[in-house]
């Protein structure tokens, strides 16, 4: 997956519901990570799963009644959270998001989108957009910097900024 992708979350009984979403973005120029799609028979589902939101830049959550009770889409809206990626929720259905997942969502926007996601495209495009533009680290004194040859990635790390001094890492593939 190239960096700077979308990374859909999303159950099986929402596959169709994430794919036209997925369809809608690609459209716009925006790129998505579909498991069903992207995730190759012959790697390991959990390790691709990972290495996809590590390399986004957002987490799209195809959110259902049926997502809200899945445990994958509950690990893959942690690990996007550890790895600090906004996610923006898609909400299909009246279903409230259960207590492990409120954790989560509540720090993020969502889009109700019941009925035609057709309909929704610019809303759903816009949010999109705009939460990747989020998606930069902040203006820095006295980062370290180091690039990568055998991926072609610069990593930076550390520094400070007006807040104060951050120990995050960033990745950027020029």
């Amino acid at each position: 997956m190239p960096a700077g992708n979308v990374f859909l979350s999303y159950t099986g009984r929402d596959e169709e519901a994430a794919a036209r979403v997925c369809t809608l973005l690609e459209a716009d120029g925006i790129g998505c990570w579909l498991a069903s799609r992207d995730a190759t028979s012959s790697e390991d589902k959990a390790s691709a799963t990972i290495e996809a939101i590590r390399r986004s830049d957002l987490v799209l959550l195809i959110f259902s009644a049926s997502a809200n009770s899945s445990p994958y889409v509950l690990r893959e809206i942690e690990r996007a959270i550890a790895y600090e990626r906004p996610v923006l929720s898609i909400h299909l259905d009246d279903a409230v998001p259960n207590p492990s997942l409120e954790y989560y969502l509540n720090l993020w926007q969502w889009l109700d989108a019941p009925g035609s996601l057709e309909e929704r495209r610019e809303e759903i495009v816009a949010a999109v957009r705009r939460l990747r533009s989020e998606t930069h680290p902040s203006a820095r004194f006295n980062p370290c910097m180091a690039y990568d040859p055998s991926t072609g990635r610069i990593v930076m790390f550390r520094g400070a900024d007006k807040v104060g001094v951050r120990s995050d890492t960033w990745v950027c593939t020029p």
